[in-house]
């Protein structure tokens, strides 16, 4: 795999531009500018799975979890919010 091919939980700096086609016209929806140059500026998350990787990953990610699917239904109502992550209680 060569050095400049993005693999998953790679973290990229690219320039965006909102996607104003964007059927649904969803305020999270944006698009890669035409043009615009792809920087990989961390690898630490894509390394083969282990609880070090998870640890970091989740580090990264819980913080962005919503209270509960009503919540992002609250959300919706209010500002469209479209997107949005829960963590299930049980699997």
């Amino acid at each position: 795999m060569g050095d400049n091919k993005i693999r998953k939980f790679d973290l990229v700096e690219v320039t965006c531009q909102k996607a104003e086609s964007e059927k649904l016209g969803r305020k999270e929806s944006y698009k890669v500018k035409d043009g615009s140059d792809i920087t990989i500026i961390d690898r630490s998350l894509s390394g083969a799975p282990n609880s070090k990787i998870w640890d970091k990953r989740n580090k990264l990610i819980l913080d962005k979890v919503d209270p509960s699917l009503s919540h992002l239904d609250y959300k919706y109502k209010e500002d469209k919010t479209s997107l949005g992550l829960i963590k299930p209680k049980e699997v």
